[in-house]
């Protein structure tokens, strides 16, 4: 039914028209994040992720950065080595957790000889069991501990990722850095606010 124009939809039509276009906007981001996540043909990606961390000021936080793979459907990725480079004035890295048992993580920290202020944390990735490749998604966790004395801020985790196959170091793989967003809880006074 098409309203005559200065009259004014009821209250019901409205609310109709705005569900849809909040059901239409989700989907479209729904949709929109899903092509983003697919790898284009030949494309490999390793990403380090991020994690928001508010600190408390009497002991040390643990965080936990997702390491994943990205790669096309018919992409047999059987290592995966990254060279993590991190502050250890506020970060000291703990271990690494793999996400099931099809794989094995291998992790070695050492000194970064261009900066004595950050380390160089070696993880290198492989099959395990009676698995011949490393399936796309999350894989490891990475799990670090953080100074109380961090200052509010992003600390960003820049990584050299290599992946393999079979036969070869693949050429094209790219890797987003890890962040670490920290912030301090604000506490207000309850006799302030009344």
């Amino acid at each position: 039914m098409v309203k005559p124009v200065g009259e004014k939809p009821s209250r019901g039509a409205f609310m109709k028209a705005a569900v849809g276009r909040v059901v239409f906007t989700i989907s479209f981001l729904l949709a929109a994040s899903l092509c983003a996540g697919k790898a284009e043909e030949g494309q490999v990606h390793v990403d380090l992720g991020s994690v928001v961390l508010t600190a408390t000021t009497d002991k040390e936080s643990l965080v936990l950065l997702p390491l994943s793979l990205l790669a096309g459907p018919d992409a047999e990725i059987v290592k995966i080595q990254t060279e993590i480079i991190f502050p250890n004035t506020y970060l000291s890295f703990s271990r690494g957790l793999a996400k099931s048992q099809e794989v094995k993580i291998e992790a070695t920290v050492s000194e970064n000889p261009e900066d004595l202020d950050k380390s160089r944390l070696l993880v290198v990735v492989f099959p395990a069991g009676s698995s011949q490749s490393i399936r796309p998604g999350i894989f490891a966790d990475l799990e670090f501990k953080v100074s109380q004395y961090v200052p509010d801020g992003a600390i960003e985790l820049p990584h050299r990722p290599k992946a393999y196959s079979a036969s070869h170091l693949l050429a094209e793989v790219e890797g987003q850095p890890g962040l670490i967003t920290v912030t301090t809880p604000i506490v207000a006074c309850f006799f302030y606010m009344h």
